[in-house]
């Protein structure tokens, strides 16, 4: 009987799998990261002698700071994940990595840093303080995570504590750590790291920034707490309330040196509080800032402050009352498109127009040559010769790059605006431009790109995002939901020949024409396979639903579509059978995943944060090495299967850890 009730739950089990999975193989990830390059984006920074160690969303940088006026990157390793902390202690940097846990570097060499270790914690490696022989890693929800790292190369978990409040922040003094979380800062006697015991709590303070000093813990926060708040520990048991600072907006942050605190205050700026008697802070002096702050970081006469487009400011704030910006390392990138054309990769930068990107070894992208350009890039495409971009502000841009080393601006068209997208196919460009009277599709005559000419507009479209030519046909998403499709035989006379619009849609973002479908990104209802033979009555062939993430762009190349998801997300689709799409592979990016162009073995991504190149391994092994219901390799699910299931499921398949992506569900299934 126990036999029985065994194999029937055995059914049930694969039953309901087959139904919520569909049928087919389950891919597991199998996308690689090979090179990159223009990154952007600082979260922290420590400095320490001549270099500043510096963490990035891409990983991990040290730019060397020996002449303060001029910061020079010499060295960088990049990481899967997200750089939120950094703490340099003698030859060694240790990166909070967000969700790849904590990261250690030997930088014995600044110019070349090299990975000797690190563990993947479950939460999101946010903070992290490392003393001789443990490393204390504020880890989200997966708490307080500590490890001996006498061993660089393999650090061990020693402990874990403060799970029940989360962690935010961490910072060890002597025998205690202070932790911040869930609106407590919490206090571990860390005498014995392999058994941390708490020994005093104060809140409720949603801190935001931490920072220690003798027997004071300074909380950065909300107006609403506010902005500082100082608490005394002199006695760890009964931390008390000891005074506090009002700031103007919220505060993101706190550095503490020598009775002056450096509060980091968002888009306001700096400030900088004489805390030197808690019961009494008084305001010594601010600087504005134009754009938000996330850290500080002082040393000597200087503060260090990182920021999401700037990169790394450096003030002189040996004299309050008279705060010098002297020197700032600015990464002018924000990668928000790409364009291939042999050997070189052509990027369009939001903050600085092109750059051109030499890709022969792939592991090691080159930039070799930029040019800025008016307004803000927004799109490139390279036809022959001559990149053409799309500029906010600007109208198109044309660019000779017959030597791609030295890039020259030779052309332009102003629409009065913004150009959001461009297409080139033969002699002519096709934008979409956004005017006060809505977003019209024009089309320029291109044959001397010196002067584009004006030769035909198409009025009718609402918000059309994107735009794809094929011979005498335009197709464009149309952003409220639909599909359209142009005559454009004659440039000066354009005019609607087709439409699709599916039940689902709300919103269409992108379109690829390949063949005879179109390819629609429509965002979170996922990629769908319009039949366009017929560009009168385009039909629908296949979809794949990603709700609840949004594609917004794909592109498609050897039965396979590269769609970019919102939020940092890149799937790769095999569309052999257009009616059946199905997911053989994804990676998470750091950055806003903007658009993909594969081309041979690689697929060369804008992030925003960089430029990345990628490589799809292939659909890889199936999960496990089974198909879905057909456990036993038979070629049908049947009885069998149900029975076989057990021995699948008791030896482990598929590998512990391994990410299996369902072909016609929505969302992943870990194995474990």
């Amino acid at each position: 009987m126990g036999i029985a009730k065994g194999i029937l739950r055995a059914a049930i089990f694969v039953l309901i799998a087959v139904c919520i999975l569909g049928s087919g193989p389950v891919k597991a990830q199998n996308v690689e990261f090979v090179g990159s390059t223009l990154w952007n984006l600082i979260d922290a920074t420590e400095v320490i002698g001549n270099y500043a160690y510096c963490a990035f969303e891409m990983g991990f940088v040290i730019i060397d700071i020996s002449d303060i006026s001029n910061p020079v990157i010499v060295g960088q390793l990049y990481f899967e994940g997200e750089g939120k902390d950094i703490d340099v202690l003698g030859d060694y940097a240790f990166l909070a990595n967000g969700p790849a846990g904590l990261k250690i570097i030997d930088v014995s060499d600044p110019g070349n840093p090299i990975y000797v270790g690190g563990y993947d914690t479950p939460g999101m490696a946010v903070g992290v303080f490392a003393t001789t022989y443990f490393a204390y890693v504020a880890d989200g929800e997966g708490g307080l995570r500590i490890f001996n790292i006498t061993d660089p190369s393999n650090p061990s978990p020693a402990a874990v504590c403060n799970e029940e409040f989360g962690t935010a922040d961490v910072h060890v003094s002597g025998n205690y750590a202070y932790a911040t979380g869930g609106g407590q800062l919490n206090i571990y006697n860390i005498a014995n790291s392999y058994n941390p015991q708490l020994v005093g709590s104060y809140g409720y303070i949603p801190a935001t920034g931490m920072s220690v000093e003798d027997d004071y813990v300074y909380l950065s926060s909300g107006v609403s707490y506010d902005g500082l708040t100082i608490i005394d520990v002199s006695d760890p048991a009964n931390p008390s309330f000891a005074g506090s600072y009002q700031t103007e907006v919220n505060a993101n942050g706190v550095f503490v040196r020598d009775g002056i605190a450096f509060i980091i205050e968002g888009t306001f700026g700096l400030e900088m509080v004489d805390v030197s008697d808690p019961t009494n802070t008084m305001f010594l002096a601010s600087y504005e800032s134009v754009v938000t702050l996330y850290s500080v970081f002082v040393l000597n006469d200087y503060a260090f402050l990182t920021d999401g487009n700037i990169g790394l400011l450096i003030l002189d704030v040996s004299e309050p009352s008279n705060i010098i910006l002297v020197g700032n390392y600015d990464p002018p990138f924000l990668v928000v498109s790409v364009a291939f054309d042999g050997q070189y990769a052509y990027t369009a930068c939001r903050r600085s127009g092109i750059f051109v990107i030499d890709v022969e070894d792939p592991t090691n992208p080159i930039p070799i040559g930029s040019c800025n350009i008016p307004g803000r890039a927004r799109d490139i495409c390279v036809e022959g010769n001559y990149a053409y971009v799309a500029s906010r502000e600007s109208g198109l841009q044309i660019l000779d790059i017959s030597d791609p080393s030295l890039p020259v601006l030779v052309g332009s068209y102003d629409t009065g605006n913004d150009v959001l997208n461009v297409f080139v196919n033969g002699n002519f460009a096709y934008i979409i431009a956004s005017t006060s009277d809505g977003r019209p599709i024009q089309i320029l005559d291109i044959s001397n790109p010196f002067d584009p000419i004006l030769v035909g507009t198409f009025d009718d479209a609402i918000h059309p995002d994107e735009i794809f030519v094929v011979d005498n046909l335009a197709y464009y998403a149309e952003y409220s939901g639909s599909l359209k499709i142009l005559d454009v035989s004659d440039p000066a006379n354009p005019f609607q020949v087709g439409e699709y619009e599916h039940p689902l849609w709300i919103n269409v973002d992108g379109v690829y024409i390949l063949g005879n479908y179109a390819y629609v990104a429509a965002r979170k209802r996922g990629l769908y396979i319009i039949d366009i033979s017929d560009p009168t009555a385009p039909t629908y062939v296949g979809s794949l639903d990603y709700s609840p993430d949004h594609i917004f762009n794909v592109y498609v190349h050897d039965n396979l579509a590269y769609a970019g998801l919102l939020w940092n997300d890149l799937r790769i689709i095999d569309v052999s059978d257009p009616a059946n799409p199905r997911s053989v592979g994804s990676y998470i990016s750091p950055g806003w995943v903007y658009e993909v162009v594969p081309d041979g073995d690689y697929i060369y991504v804008a992030d925003e944060n960089s430029f990345k190149i990628l490589q799809y391994m292939g659909a890889g092994p199936e999960c496990g090495g089974y198909t879905l219901g057909d456990f036993n390799s038979s070629g049908s699910f049947n009885v069998a299967d149900i029975i076989d299931s057990f021995s699948k499921l008791k030896t482990g398949s598929p590998e512990p850890g391994m990410v299996c992506e369902c072909p016609y569900g929505s969302g992943d299934i870990w194995a474990v």
